[in-house]
């Protein structure tokens, strides 16, 4: 099992809500967004898509200036570390 794939089964799936189904959307987590600046219904693992949706392309591209968890660049930067 990747690093990655550690991570996402401890973070779990997409938090977003589906309005047609009235489930969450389940997808594998690649973010975690947090912080009072993202709206409450926006915050927890998101796929890329639904994180997207939140806060938008340009921000997870530039992730450092967001408060957002990348996490494949966290489970690379803890690969490279072992």
């Amino acid at each position: 099992m990747s690093a990655l794939e550690i991570l996402q089964s401890h973070v779990g799936g997409c938090r977003e809500w589906m309005d047609k189904s009235a489930n969450r959307c389940g997808a594998p987590a690649e973010y975690v967004l947090w912080g009072k600046l993202i709206p409450m219904k926006g915050l927890g693992p998101r796929c890329y898509d639904h994180a997207a949706k939140h806060v938008g392309q340009r921000a997870l591209a530039r992730g450092e200036e967001y408060a957002l968890i990348n996490l494949r660049e966290l489970a690379e930067d803890l690969e490279d570390s072992l």
